[in-house]
């Protein structure tokens, strides 16, 4: 090998490792240190140390605000807690990185349904199941959605389709016997 050679090796290594360092960085930030963060929120959570987790999750965010991980579980923690406005919030801005993700789309979804935007809800929810058409939940909290607007006959279709798809959902079973306890007075 020639000392000009090896120098060209050289520096398309060096050029090679830069790359692999700007890619796990990220342009938001350190994505390894995000995703560190993320899984020791997850473990607080679970561990029930819950305002830490969230503390963490924020930081991951902060770092890389390109990754979803955080968003969802930003949003089910405060869909959880009953703070809608905060839930769905959190699921549009992580909607502006990932505008993919179904478990966004969903959170989205939930909290637009819980807040009374029952058309923004509905949108939100035919996303999901355009792209999953068995993601659970998705067909109750759509026949939540329909039986919202008044419109009994699609709600009882989407709570079959559910049905269809997760035969334990009690509150779907339980839709379907009310709309059926309704219809016999």
């Amino acid at each position: 090998m020639t000392p000009g050679f090896k120098r060209i090796l050289l520096v398309v290594g060096a050029l090679i490792w830069v790359g692999v360092l700007l890619a796990y960085r990220g342009p938001g930030g350190n994505r390894g240190k995000a995703l560190r963060l993320e899984r020791e929120g997850e473990r607080l959570y679970r561990q029930g140390q819950v305002e830490t987790a969230v503390g963490l999750w924020q930081q991951a965010i902060e770092l890389a605000p390109e990754r979803v991980f955080a968003y969802e579980k930003l949003s089910a923690h405060y869909l959880l807690r009953g703070e809608w406005q905060k839930a769905q919030s959190l699921a549009s801005q992580g909607l502006t990185h990932s505008p993919r993700c179904v478990n966004l789309y969903f959170n989205q979804g939930l909290s637009l349904f819980q807040s009374g935007e029952f058309k923004a809800a509905a949108d939100s929810i035919d996303r999901v199941l355009a792209s999953d058409d068995y993601y659970p939940n998705a067909h109750y909290l759509k026949g939540l959605i329909y039986h919202a607007l008044g419109e009994s006959e699609q709600a009882r279709a989407e709570f079959v389709k559910e049905l269809n798809v997760n035969p334990a959902n009690p509150g779907a079973w339980k839709a379907i016997q009310e709309m059926n306890h309704v219809k016999k007075k």
